[in-house]
């Protein structure tokens, strides 16, 4: 009898338990901060799509059963979650989220991200790190809102379009402003190949601290006319207070062509062109016609039979890619000196035959504290990048071209050479006994001061240095397509310099 007696309570307990959980109930209350009450702050029953938000005073109203949790969210403010409990009243205080104290780099100086009124996207290290990627464009791909990047082609020393503002002119130029370090950099091309060059190929990616992009005219406007298709500002990694730290890493990478087009095969290809020569009109017959087609492609079948061959000019054109990246670096300081050291190698095989990059770069980061008045800084780079470039998209040699070819010429002859006597020039001859090299050698560097005149008021001059210097070896052999007997050779070399000062208050009441 005494055991019914305890199991008849527990399950009275248990109902009334579960009356109380199902029992919706209208929850009050007050949001506010530390400056009073906040109106528009989203309170959710978690999970649901139920909610309201509070009004002017920061007073709220919402249906909830005991056992939801609110959540109460607004801009700026770090998120809140509440258990409904058997109380009808939940105040909430909100405190600001320290993510907002976050700084942006904007033009000379910087300036806190809750202040911050012009539009800029800010891309982190660990967002473009571990990439294996030679461009630093191609690692900011889908990573910074409202700004479009673009692989144009498949080479590796051009085809990045970065646009963000949008298209303000067809035929001018929309390539943005890249500043490193406070140093505008130099973009132009001065080898004598004019297929455009990838102005951040001599920059290591594994030595990016962040990318801040500004895109509205009032953050770009110290830039003058420069900044008018926006800045990117690039800051590189600086040393740290604490223990020394060795960093050392290697990736590997490939890359495969996609969107391949799916084009006709010999059969096919011949079927076609009989079709179109009988209904052209010329012939009497189809089997004048058909023997027209006949002799036609005999013309391009080299040493084999046409009907035996199967080109995929695709294949033939496109390659399998392979990255291969390494780097080291040094960082760590005290109270007084800090310092950041690297060195990195990066050799790429493109995607289209005959273009490979391979680059070696160093940096060297140092921060010297003199006084409580006066600091010192240096920012250097050396970096030399050799391109095997392959002929402008528009020439007949390049393997881009490929698609003009007919299936039912062969790419290579029997003996393995590559077949003279296609339709159009065989590019395949261009990459065997010709080539195209660039170097490029940089460098970036940059001296500066600080002088703190005041809590609030800091002056900083800056000397940058930025030396481009761009060979280019070109040699056609005498068995590539359009040549002469002995062939052809060139060579030549540009540089250039430029040396730049800035001189700047910073003024800081946060």
């Amino acid at each position: 009898m005494k055991n019914r007696n305890y199991l008849v309570l527990a399950l009275f307990l248990f109902l009334c338990q579960a009356m109380v959980f199902g029992q919706k109930k209208t929850i009050t209350g007050k949001v506010t901060d530390e400056t009073g009450p906040l109106p528009g702050v989203s309170i959710i029953i978690k999970g649901t799509t139920t909610g309201t938000e509070t009004d002017f005073d920061g007073n709220y109203s919402i249906e909830a059963n005991i056992g939801d949790v609110l959540v109460f969210s607004f801009v700026g403010m770090a998120t809140q979650e509440k258990t409904v409990g058997i109380s009808n009243i939940i105040n909430v205080i909100l405190s600001s989220d320290n993510l907002l104290e976050e700084v942006v780099v904007v033009g000379f100086g910087t300036q806190s991200k809750q202040l911050l009124t012009d539009n800029v996207a800010k891309i982190d290290s660990d967002q473009i790190g571990g990439i294996s990627t030679p461009s630093v464009q191609g690692a900011l791909i889908a990573k910074a809102p409202g700004v479009q990047i673009t692989q144009i082609n498949g080479k590796l020393e051009g085809g990045v379009k970065v646009i963000i503002r949008g298209l303000s002119s067809v035929s001018a130029s929309q390539e943005p402003l890249y500043v490193i370090d406070g140093i505008e950099m130099n973009n132009r091309n001065t080898s004598s190949i004019t297929a455009k060059l990838n102005p951040l190929l001599s920059l290591n990616p594994n030595d990016i601290e962040s990318i801040d992009i500004l895109k509205d005219a009032s953050a770009t406007a110290i830039y003058g006319a420069k900044g008018t298709n926006g800045v990117i500002l690039i800051t590189t990694k600086r040393g740290k207070r604490g223990k020394s730290s060795i960093s050392l890493d290697f990736s590997t990478g490939i890359g495969e062509p996609t969107h391949k087009r799916d084009w006709l095969n010999t059969s096919q290809y011949v079927e076609l062109l009989q079709e179109s020569a009988f209904n052209s009109g010329f012939f009497a017959d189809r089997a004048e016609s058909d023997a027209w087609v006949d002799g036609r492609l005999q013309r391009y079948e080299g040493d084999q039979n046409y009907l035996d061959v199967n080109t995929d000019w695709q294949d033939e054109a496109f390659q399998t890619s392979i990255i291969k990246d390494a780097n080291v670096s040094v960082s760590g300081g005290n109270e007084k000196t800090r310092s950041f050291i690297s060195g990195s190698y990066n050799d790429t095989k493109g995607i289209v035959r005959g273009n490979s990059l391979k680059r070696y770069s160093m940096r060297a980061n140092l921060d010297h504290e003199v006084n409580t008045y006066f600091s010192l800084g240096l920012n250097a780079s050396y970096s030399s990048t050799v391109i095997d470039r392959i002929a402008g998209d528009n020439a007949f040699v390049t393997p881009l071209q490929a698609i003009a070819q007919i299936p039912t010429s062969p790419a290579y002859l029997a003996d393995g050479e590559p077949n003279g006597n296609s339709l159009y020039p065989n590019f395949l001859l261009q990459d065997k006994y010709s080539y195209r090299k660039t170097t490029i050698r940089r460098i970036l560097s940059k001296v500066f001061g600080d002088l703190k005149i005041l809590p609030v008021l800091t002056f900083r001059s800056e000397l940058g240095y930025d030396y481009l210097y761009q060979t280019v070896d070109r040699n056609t052999g005498r068995l590539a397509p359009f040549q002469s007997t002995n062939g052809q050779s060139f060579a030549s070399d540009d540089g250039t310099e430029i040396i730049s000062t800035n001189n700047y208050f910073t003024f800081d009441k946060r």
